[in-house]
């Protein structure tokens, strides 16, 4: 509706997600496609799951393997994947056999398919996990931070959140938070930060 009220597209969807890159993604008979503005389909409704429209891309799983379409339908990575995330400043993280890597637009592999847990960059910075412990890649896939934590959050205005054993704090790219602290507190540590 509009902000009147009014209809612009009747609901006939059996499922509808906000408009991202003037497409939104909707769902009909169990099957997901894409439609414009006005309503009319861009890309029909084929793929078992999709993500919306992001950096000129959508994540699509057809087959039950996961690639990238552009705006108008066309495969822009082929679907080899078993799991796929969303662009997100220029890479993306892709799974393959349970395991985690990342792309670029092009479906380059930026950082090796070798992490159990991949979130998206904030800051030029990705939260992995690889043998247990939680740490921060870079686009080219090293480390910036150890993977040294039991959970790691995104980065913020310069932090992220993070946990050992039962306690959370933040780090930096420089400083780590001592755990064994009451109060929240930083402390270099060499050789462990670029």
């Amino acid at each position: 509706i509009n902000r009147l009220g009014n209809w612009v597209l009747r609901p006939i969807f059996d499922n509808a997600c906000g408009f991202k890159e003037g497409l939104a993604r909707v769902c009909v008979n169990g099957k997901f496609g894409f439609i414009d503005l006005k309503g009319d389909w861009v890309v029909g409704a084929i793929f078992a799951q999709g993500c919306d429209f992001s950096e000129g891309m959508a994540a699509v799983e057809v087959d039950n393997k996961w690639g990238y379409i552009n705006c108008k339908g066309e495969w822009a990575i082929k679907p080899i994947y078993d799991k796929a995330m969303n662009f997100f400043n220029g890479v993306a993280a892709i799974g393959i056999n349970k395991k985690w890597g990342y792309i670029d637009t092009q479906g380059n592999e930026t950082a090796p398919v070798a992490f159990s847990k991949a979130s998206n960059y904030y800051e030029n910075l990705a939260c992995v996990k690889l043998g247990g412990k939680e740490g921060y890649i870079n686009h080219e896939g090293t480390w910036l931070v150890a993977p040294i934590f039991d959970w790691g959050g995104n980065f913020s205005e310069g932090l992220a959140s993070v946990k050992v054993d039962a306690k959370y704090g933040y780090i930096n790219r420089d400083k780590i938070w001592d755990p064994s602290e009451e109060e929240l507190f930083f402390k270099n540590v060499p050789g462990r930060f670029s």
